[in-house]
């Protein structure tokens, strides 16, 4: 029990969840939390996913508009899932887990769109957010370092990396509809009732399916690994578990303290969010093959800790700690900062334990790659203390919310498999790019002292590093120019270690940035008010 401004909230109902990240806060009678200065939204008028659905299964409908009278005239009879509505499912899935544990045949749906889409349905005015005012994602496929084909339908023709062409209709994805259950079944009912209710009014450009991995790799990714496990949560929204990162709610949601142009949004804007959404094609084979290739060779990597007397690692606890070095967590979810050597699933299973670290080890001052590497990926994307560096504020700042799927079948099939990555946030440049440019790709970060050290990219979202280009004039007056990949410094021996030069298995299949509209702007899209 906690006390928000006159209103006392609970957490105990949700305690059947023993997984999820995101645990909204509700008042003793069931109500939603609120307060008297107006700084909390109202969740009613909030699409619903940021407060993540519950799902095994989900589809995500791309689709261009073509008849935009009869499909604002749709939209009024679409039913947005709201996150009020996601609060009261949460409560009615734990009552059926304490009671009988039947699923509830849930349907969850949100509706967004695209720069393009938003111009078409009548809402040309700025939303604040620059990169989504101008540029569509292909348009920034280079800055992400996505260097291989996109898939047709993220493909855009005509792209252009200087000035945009969010505001060119050609080729353009006008918006995107998501649809999550509890099974593949529940999907495709809800599927069928989209395109039903938009019917002519549209064309859909593909649905792409999503589910969970079946029986105890449920909450994994392809690669193995627990997934979702660190998530902001959203102050005076959702109750924050030890080491979750507290947020401002506008870090999330538009219009709020925290979004960095709350002043710049147009009224429509307000309770809405910024959706990423990224199609990640994984090499499990490669994955595989790549960490038992490196992990017998445990003794170059492990760390020097005190250990059991005589304990020592077997070749397969040495390719699964080479793994866990890669991601900075066991597959299980136990982190590399409280279980450096030795996974620990009793440690990883506990929600109030598994989260609750940060990267600095006791008796060393300067931030320490010791237990868990610079480039883990977990340390790339949230390196949680990296004071006097950086100000905690502008971590928080840089948080996403991340909603994230599998997609194809299990191994042996001969599909491809991998991730729908998607993730939500009031700033683009803020979140996602921060994310990704800024930290993940950035073989500098995070920052360890007041001289930068390189340390390479995330070792599993990043990739090779990009040429740098030198111009030369050679000695018969013609001029040159050769590309110089990879680590300046010279090797310190003949025989690099485990992983050195790093190999890297996701693929990024290209993807879309979406504006997520409030219940209000949706109506007002329709002619429903």
């Amino acid at each position: 029990m906690v006390q928000l401004g006159n209103h006392r909230v609970s957490r105990e109902v949700f305690s059947p969840f023993h997984r999820r990240a995101v645990i909204p806060l509700i008042t003793t009678d069931g109500g939603l939390p609120q307060d008297e200065e107006g700084s909390l939204p109202d969740l009613h008028n909030i699409q619903g996913d940021v407060f993540k659905f519950p799902k095994k299964a989900e589809s995500f409908i791309f689709f261009r508009i073509n008849d935009v009278p009869n499909f604002k005239a749709a939209l009024a009879d679409f039913q947005p899932t709201t996150a009020a509505d996601v609060v009261k499912h949460l409560i009615a899935i734990c009552q059926e887990k304490i009671g009988n544990n039947q699923k509830l045949p849930i349907i969850f749906q949100q509706i967004a769109f695209s720069r393009a889409g938003l111009n078409l349905l009548g809402l040309a005015e700025k939303t604040g957010d620059e990169r989504f005012d101008v540029f569509c994602m292909r348009d920034n496929k280079d800055l992400l370092g996505d260097t291989m084909q996109w898939d047709q339908i993220f493909d855009k023709p005509g792209f252009d990396p200087i000035y945009g062409t969010a505001n060119v209709d050609r080729g353009a994805i006008h918006g995107i509809v998501a649809i999550a259950a509890h099974n593949t079944e529940k999907v495709s009912e809800g599927v069928t009732a989209t395109l039903r209710l938009f019917s002519d009014t549209i064309d859909t450009l593909e649905v792409i399916e999503g589910k969970v991995r079946p029986g105890q790799m449920d909450g994994h990714e392809h690669f193995g690994f627990m997934d979702g496990i660190s998530q902001p949560a959203m102050r005076g929204l959702n109750h924050p578990r030890p080491g979750q990162t507290e947020v401002d709610v506008g870090v999330l949601i538009t219009g709020y303290e925290g979004d960095p142009v709350r002043d710049k949004r147009p009224e429509w804007g307000t309770d809405g969010t910024f959706m990423v959404f990224r199609k990640l094609e994984q090499d499990v084979p490669g994955f595989n093959e790549y960490k038992q290739r490196n992990g017998p060779k445990w003794r170059e990597f492990v760390p020097k800790v005190p250990v059991e007397h005589g304990k020592t690692l077997t070749d397969k606890e040495g390719t699964d700690l080479f793994a866990a070095r890669l991601f900075g967590r066991f597959q299980s979810g136990a982190p590399l900062p409280l279980c450096p050597v030795f996974d620990d699933p009793e440690l990883a299973a506990d929600k109030n334990r598994n989260n609750n670290f940060d990267f600095s080890i006791s008796g060393i001052p300067e931030p320490t790659d010791k237990f868990c590497p610079f480039t883990a990926h977990i340390r790339k994307v949230n390196s949680r203390n990296l004071g006097p560096y950086l100000d905690r504020k502008f971590i928080e700042a840089s948080s996403i919310l991340r909603t994230a799927i599998p997609y194809g079948d299990e191994l042996p099939a001969p599909t491809l498999r991998g991730l729908l990555f998607v993730c939500y946030q009031s700033n683009l440049d803020s979140g996602f790019v921060r994310q990704t440019v800024g930290f993940a790709d950035n073989v500098y970060f995070p920052p360890a002292s007041l001289v930068p050290q390189r340390h390479g990219q995330d070792t599993i979202i990043g990739g090779p590093d990009k040429p740098y280009n030198i111009s030369l004039t050679l000695s018969n007056g013609e001029s040159a120019t050769i590309a110089l990949t990879g680590f300046a410094n010279p090797p310190t021996s003949a025989t690099d270690p485990p992983g050195v030069p790093p190999e890297y298995f996701i693929t990024s299949r290209g993807g879309e940035w979406f504006f997520v509209p409030s219940v209000s702007t949706l109506n007002l899209i329709s002619g429903k008010v």
